[in-house]
């Protein structure tokens, strides 16, 4: 195993990127939903030579449960996409739980953890349970698909039902 079960408090791993801190282009960072965290483990050619060894919390569930809907409490993540064009250093996080798309400001180093900036999107776009994401080439459109309805039962997903595709810019 590349990160080993429980790593770094690894809990129901969803969505993952690899080499994302831009400036260090080796590690991977996984979105741990069921601690509601995206956690940095190393990457095949990472500082320590150590592949999946885990580094730290890139993003704290204090930070995912920041704006939280009612419904939503703890932000659960599920993908993350980082902006294509420019030093702009913004990460972009769905954000499960509650209901909308999360923006970071990425510090260009591989120690520094993600800033919270804002919610990108919120309700009034839609979102019931957003999952993935993704930029056109150019940055100017943001893409997330997501499902029309939900199952209770389940807050972690995927038992939600009536994909679309919904796009911001």
């Amino acid at each position: 195993d590349f990160v080993t079960t429980g790593s770094g408090g690894l809990s129901r791993p969803i969505g993952i990127h690899i080499g994302l801190d831009n400036g260090d282009k080796s590690n991977l960072l996984v979105c741990s939903s069921g601690t509601h965290e995206i956690l940095r483990y190393e990457g095949e050619s990472g500082p320590t030579s150590t592949p999946g060894a885990y580094m730290d919390v890139y993003v704290s569930a204090a930070d995912m449960a920041t704006d939280a809907t009612t419904e939503g409490g703890d932000g659960t993540p599920f993908a993350i996409h980082f902006h294509p064009t420019g030093p702009t250093n913004k990460m972009y996080v769905t954000d499960y739980s509650n209901r909308h798309v999360k923006r970071f400001t990425n510090i260009n180093d591989s120690t520094s953890k993600a800033t919270y900036e804002k919610v990108f999107t919120d309700n009034a776009g839609n979102l019931t349970a957003p999952y993935d994401l993704g930029f056109d080439p150019t940055g100017t459109y943001l893409y997330v698909t997501h499902c029309a309805t939900r199952s209770y039962g389940d807050t972690y997903g995927p038992h939600s039902t009536g994909s679309e595709i919904k796009m911001y810019y």
